[in-house]
């Protein structure tokens, strides 16, 4: 059975070739995904065979919606069939986010009394 998102499969080789101007990369024996590292926003997109597509290291949500939606466009230019392919289903499954609040700088050393102290307990 197909996933839903999935309408026909998509030929990862042709991607590649095909979009090599786009900065599509595959690296089959390492991961079976085309990789395209995106600028703008600045993120990394995987396109898998099936036809799903997973975008990780977008600052925010309407980065990573922007991102996947070009990769669908260029997906579209490289191959006609793909004509019909849609970004159905967008689900953002976790965010990560960072602060550094700090006006001092955390090294190892002042870090190490506490680990000891924690350690000996």
């Amino acid at each position: 059975k197909q996933p839903p998102y999935a309408t026909s499969e998509i030929d990862l080789l042709e991607v590649v070739v095909r979009g090599a101007r786009l900065g599509f990369q595959l690296n089959a024996r390492r991961f079976q995904a085309a990789i395209l590292s995106c600028v703008k926003p600045t993120c990394c997109v995987l396109v898998f065979q099936r036809g799903k597509i997973v975008c990780a290291g977008c600052a925010n949500i309407d980065d990573a919606t922007m991102a996947i939606e070009k990769t669908v466009g260029y997906l579209r230019e490289i191959r006609a069939s793909y004509a019909n392919l849609h970004a159905i289903d967008i689900r953002v499954r976790n965010m990560v986010g960072t602060v550094c609040a700090c006006r001092t700088t955390l090294t190892s050393r002042s870090c190490t009394p506490r680990i000891r102290a924690s350690s000996a307990a």
